[in-house]
């Protein structure tokens, strides 16, 4: 996962991609979880969509005070 101001305004994408996670994220839970199904339909290797998840998952826990 990579932020990178040029790359669609900064919001976290798929290294080396455009496809961005928060949208790889809601799709995921849209449509049964299936890490492979999104690799396939995305074109990007399965680790990435696995670090995608994990990366979006943790953007959404609570922040400790």
């Amino acid at each position: 996962v990579v932020i990178d101001p040029a790359v669609r305004c900064g919001s976290p994408t798929l290294k080396d991609t455009r496809v961005d996670t928060q949208a790889l994220f809601e799709l995921y839970m849209a449509e049964d979880r299936n890490f492979k199904v999104f690799a396939d339909w995305f074109d990007v290797p399965l680790a990435q969509v696995k670090a995608a998840i994990a990366w979006e998952t943790q953007q959404r826990k609570p922040k400790a005070a």
